[in-house]
This record gives C-alpha cells, structure tokens and sequence, in this order.
C-alpha cells in the first residue's frame, strides 16, 4: 500500500467512525449525512467498495436516491 493509499483509508476510516458516532448519538441527520458522503467520495472516490458502509445509515426519507445520484455523478477515479 503506498503512502497516499494509505492516507486516503485513513481518511476514510475517520470518516466512517465520525458516521457511526452521529448515527449513536442521535446527531446524523440528512444534512451531515450528506456531508459525510461527499467528504467520503473527495477522499477515495466514488467506486471504493467501502463506501457501502453508507449505505445502512441511509435510512431517511429520499436518503438513498439522493446518495446513489451522488455515486453516479461523482468522477471516477479510474485511469484509462
């Protein structure tokens, strides 16, 4: 694993645990959800198979059209 691919599981793992500690305290809300994804899709793109942690919190009304739109939009990290 190189140094940045290690920076971005990091990341991404603050990510996750910053999502697990607001869905606990009853403070993930639609807004930081949002939030959350989107930091989650700049920091290792929107292929990584581990943004499927987002995808049990994803519970609220429209939450998951709204985040499967944002998958689908995001720039893919790919090179050709």
């Amino acid at each position: 694993m190189t140094i940045q691919e290690q920076q971005r599981d990091e990341q991404l793992n603050a990510i996750g645990r910053e999502l697990f500690e607001r869905s606990q305290a009853g403070t993930l809300d639609f807004e930081m959800f949002q939030s959350l994804l989107k930091r989650a899709i700049a920091a290792v793109g929107a292929e990584n198979e581990h943004l499927e942690m987002f995808c049990h919190y994803a519970t609220g009304e429209g939450w998951w059209d709204w985040m499967v739109q944002e998958l689908r939009k995001a720039p893919s990290r790919r090179v050709a």
